[in-house]
């Protein structure tokens, strides 16, 4: 349970007051409003409990690795409806995601093509059960990695609802890949909307470059600003944000640019783009430098 500090002397999150704290109350009541009055407040309402969740994250001291581990079995109860409904609304995301043809994201393909290697190795930080990268590249023999905290989970509810896992599930937080592979392991390593879910993403992005071969890359698709624009709830942690070029990963308490702090090992290229749905995207790539040569005698 979450310590922090609340009107000057020591709590726990549990007893904190707020809105949250107070939803049955405020069912209750708003039952007795008319309807539509009701449909009037709503907005406003929405605004009210979205400021008052990131008013409590960015005053109130919290501990991000605990945010993270409590926000975890949610994460599994979404995977499950998602598996047990075979997508539902989401039917043609799942026959892409669980199809062993689903293409290599087009902008990381076209770095992998380059290579002159005839077989690659992909690994998916915060895969979740079904790996987001890809699995088919033409004229390559792909091997496709995910690693996630909650892999032993998701291969049981795979296993439970009878899908084909697209790719090895490894057990493991990104902020520790060293532990679970060798340096410099794969041509490229890949996080879709997870980096803000990490409770240290400078260290898992320093994990990522680690695992990389030389020359390789470290590929992020992330919403902009997505902690912000879910008022820091469940795993959403932090922020990724594009700024003239510039890699900026930041919450409340902290703000950092990516590519200075690791322009030692690695260049950087990051722009904006929108999805289908006209949704902003943050798209980073990192080049892991190649080795320095040995000194000549």
């Amino acid at each position: 349970m979450t310590k922090v500090v609340c009107n000057g002397r020591l709590t726990t999150r549990k007893q904190l007051p707020g809105l949250e704290r107070a939803a049955p109350a405020l069912s209750t009541f708003t039952q007795l409003i008319p309807r539509s009055i009701r449909s009037r407040l709503r907005r406003p309402y929405w605004w009210l409990r979205n400021g008052a969740r990131t008013f409590v994250y960015r005053f109130l001291p919290q501990s991000v690795k605990k945010n993270w581990e409590t926000a975890l079995p949610n994460e599994v109860a979404f995977w499950e409806q998602f598996l047990a409904q075979r997508g539902g609304p989401f039917a043609t995301e799942y026959a892409e995601r669980t199809s062993q043809n689903m293409p290599i994201e087009p902008l990381l393909a076209a770095r992998m093509v380059a290579s002159s290697s005839e077989s690659l190795a992909i690994l998916d930080v915060g895969s979740g059960p079904l790996p987001v990268v890809g699995r088919a590249l033409p004229g390559r023999s792909l091997r496709v990695v995910g690693v996630d905290p909650l892999a032993d989970e998701y291969s049981r509810l795979l296993k439970q609802y009878k899908v084909d896992a697209p790719a090895q599930l490894v057990a493991g937080e990104a902020e520790r890949l060293t532990d679970l592979f060798v340096p410099a392991e794969f041509n490229a390593v890949y996080s879709s909307n997870a980096i803000d879910h990490c409770h240290n993403p400078m260290e898992a992005l320093r994990q990522m470059l680690a695992v990389c071969r030389p020359e390789g890359v470290v590929f992020l698709r992330h919403f902009e600003n997505e902690g912000a624009g879910r008022a820091y709830r469940e795993l959403h942690q932090w922020n990724l944000c594009e700024d003239e070029g510039a890699l900026i990963l930041w919450n409340p308490h902290h703000h950092y640019n990516v590519g200075k702090l690791l322009a030692t090992e690695a260049t950087l290229q990051a722009h904006t783009t929108q999805d289908e749905r006209g949704r902003r995207i943050v798209i980073a790539i990192l080049t892991k430098r190649p080795m320095r040569e040995s000194p000549r005698c």
